[in-house]
């Protein structure tokens, strides 16, 4: 079986003016003397013979060679390694590399071949085009070479690593030049040894000790190396941002905490609407933290006070004050944020320990609100049909949940497997399957393509297993708002103007945004591990050592989308995003919560609450966390068109 290589799967970055000026020359000389009767005179010459040891014929024979097959062969193998050597080395180390390599053969040859051949001369540049294979193994061990292979009248091509197809041919050369084959066939095979060799060795020594580690590595090791740094900076820049947040959350605590000791309520609210603005994570000592939030709610601003409320939640768990705090929290999504479906959840987990609330009004509020929510949960059924009749349309069933921790797939399933036969058809068995497929690769969604008969009938038996859902028509689960990126924003006189990264300018009032959403996203940070040592201090590095870990304890990248009529959503991410109105703040997180604020009073996030379309969704490990902006993108939308729906339903019934 033969193998010839036609193409290594090795990028380089610079072009190889080196290896084209050396096999020019070498193609140049053949053509230019090859054909002369002298030849082998001048090959007597000017070729390398050990019997007539010249220093000058070292370099000289290595651009001689017997024939055209001889030529074309060096070439080919200069043009298909030479390349990415010239391309690690540079063009004037290369050069050097080459000629030792064609030196270091000969010398080689010249002490192992026997008589005969130490009297004939040796020319080609075979020596050192080894040394340049040396060299390829040496460096780009997993280059990929793709060859062509023949085996009587069959082939095809291959590829295989620079490693095996090298070593393999190392070996040949091995084996004949150990076994008697250069004085059989009269090929110098120590040269070829010899120079492969020296090869290895000198690129060995090019890498570990004398060029800078970067000029050795690949293209897709520069990749993952210049990964490696952008990573690192971001981490430099987010240690920078978390130690400022850390020192400014003790700036603002000891402020609020001094307030609301002296009893200065309208100095600590301000303060705190300011500190809210900033994306601070942690909380004020727990008592100073649940005061401010209560005493938000008595002034009626309840955006500050979910706020308040949500960072006690998150950062006191095992607090005494939870149940009551889970209570207040509760009731203010569902009666001022007109959100039923996050207000059962904190209902509920807070009335799980009702014993150890000491406010015995707040427990009949909260078993009153989600004794108000469940029963309209129950009442909620489907739209209304088209004229054309109610079997001309499909359905489909999404559970009105917000938090997916909440879905109890087990009890929806047994629930629709119990609905069993009805008239000789088995939904129960059609509904199980169904919901099993979806439940496990859409959000929300339970049952799709039914008919009206048989929405009303799973619903039907979901409400009444206490499992609150929605029916609504299938087409409205297909209406997704059309996702534009926006760079540039300004706020002016009750109108929103947004600016695309196609540099189109949208205005947007108060009446044309149906919703916005907030939400957060974790930074990534590698932190070295001090064997005994927790000091917190997070340190650049490569993640390829073993003794950094992966940590994420850094709070959040904002993302808001606004929610248009029309079916348009528009994206702001602090990361690429210009606040007209903040013209000289440099800081773009700053600026970006100004933004919220200001399109929070705009919409109503705290004027007119019964309107709010302002929801927050806070990143510190628990709670509505999105991992990456996909999740965030799924459930925002499905959140979004779950909750339009449900307002809907709720006018109708009203």
């Amino acid at each position: 079986m033969i193998f010839f290589p036609y193409r290594d799967d090795n990028p380089k970055e610079r072009f190889p003016l080196v290896t084209i000026i050396l096999i020019a020359v070498n193609v140049a000389i053949f053509v230019i003397f090859a054909w002369q009767p002298n030849y082998q005179s001048i090959v007597e010459q000017y070729g390398f013979t050990p019997n007539n040891f010249k220093l000058s014929t070292l370099i000289s024979s290595m651009f001689l060679h017997g024939g055209v097959l001889h030529l074309v062969f060096n070439m080919w193998y200069l043009w298909l390694f030479g390349d990415n050597l010239e391309d690690r080395f540079g063009k004037a180390i290369f050069v050097i590399f080459f000629l030792l390599g064609g030196i270091a053969a000969a010398l080689i040859h010249s002490f192992t071949s026997g008589e005969l051949l130490r009297s004939i001369p040796c020319i080609g540049a075979s020596g050192a085009i080894s040394a340049v294979m040396g060299g390829y193994i040496m460096l780009f061990p997993l280059a990929r070479i793709r060859c062509w292979w023949f085996f009587f009248f069959h082939g095809g091509t291959i590829s295989v690593s620079a490693f095996l197809f090298l070593g393999i041919w190392f070996l040949g050369q091995l084996f004949y030049g150990t076994t008697g084959g250069a004085e059989a066939t009269g090929i110098a095979f120590w040269a070829h040894i010899g120079g492969f060799i020296s090869g290895l060795v000198t690129s060995f020594v090019l890498k570990e000790y004398i060029l800078h580690p970067e000029k050795t590595l690949s293209p897709q090791a520069k990749d993952a190396l210049q990964s490696q740094k952008e990573l690192d900076d971001l981490v430099s820049t987010t240690t920078a941002e978390a130690v400022q947040k850390s020192k400014a959350l003790e700036g603002y605590r000891q402020v609020l905490e001094e307030y609301l000791t002296k009893g200065e309520v309208d100095a600590a609210t301000k303060c705190y609407a300011e500190f809210e603005t900033q994306s601070i994570s942690g909380a004020l000592s727990p008592c100073y933290q649940k005061l401010i939030a209560d005493l938000l709610l008595e002034q009626n601003k309840h955006l500050l006070s979910l706020q308040a409320y949500l960072r006690f939640m998150f950062n006191y768990q095992d607090d005494q004050q939870l149940p009551s705090v889970k209570c207040r929290l509760g009731l203010l999504y569902s009666r001022h944020f007109r959100h039923p479906a996050e207000g059962i959840r904190y209902l509920q987990e807070g009335l799980k320990s009702a014993s150890a609330i000491d406010d015995p009004e707040l427990v009949q509020q909260a078993q009153a609100e989600l004794e108000k929510i469940e029963g309209f949960l129950q009442k909620t059924f489907v739209e209304s049909r088209d004229k054309e009749g109610p079997q001309q349309s499909k359905f489909t069933i999404m559970i009105q949940l917000m938090d997916e921790s909440l879905l109890d797939q087990n009890k929806i399933l047994k629930t629709l497997q119990s609905v069993g036969e009805i008239k000789q058809r088995n939904l129960g068995v059609k509904f199980f399957y169904a919901a099993q497929h979806n439940l496990k690769s859409k959000h929300g969604v339970i049952l799709q393509n039914l008919t009206a008969d048989e929405a009303d009938l799973a619903a039907a038996k979901l409400q009444f297993a206490g499992i609150p859902v929605l029916i609504l028509k299938q087409e409205d689960l297909l209406k997704f708002p059309l996702l534009n990126f926006i760079t540039q924003a300004s706020t002016d006189a009750g109108v929103v103007k947004l600016t695309t990264e196609e540099r189109d300018l949208i205005r947007l009032t108060a009446g044309n945004i149906l919703y916005v959403t907030l939400g957060q996203l974790p930074y990534l940070a590698y932190r070295k591990s001090h064997p005994g040592r927790e000091d917190g201090i997070f340190k650049i590095s490569s993640v390829a050592e073993k003794n950094y870990d992966l940590r994420a304890d850094f709070n959040v990248n904002r993302v808001l989308d606004i929610f248009a009529t029309e079916s348009r959503r528009y994206r702001i991410n602090n990361l690429n995003f210009q606040y007209t109105a903040e013209k000289n703040l440099l800081d773009k997180q700053i600026a970006f919560g100004r933004f919220v604020e200001d399109l929070a009073s705009l919409v109503g996030g705290e004027k007119i609450d019964e309107r709010t379309k302002l929801f927050i969704s806070h990143n510190t490990g628990v709670g509505l966390t999105f991992k990456d902006v996909k999740e965030f993108n799924d459930r925002s939308l499905w959140a979004i068109r779950l909750k339009i729906i449900y307002d809907r339903l709720l006018t109708q019934q009203n």
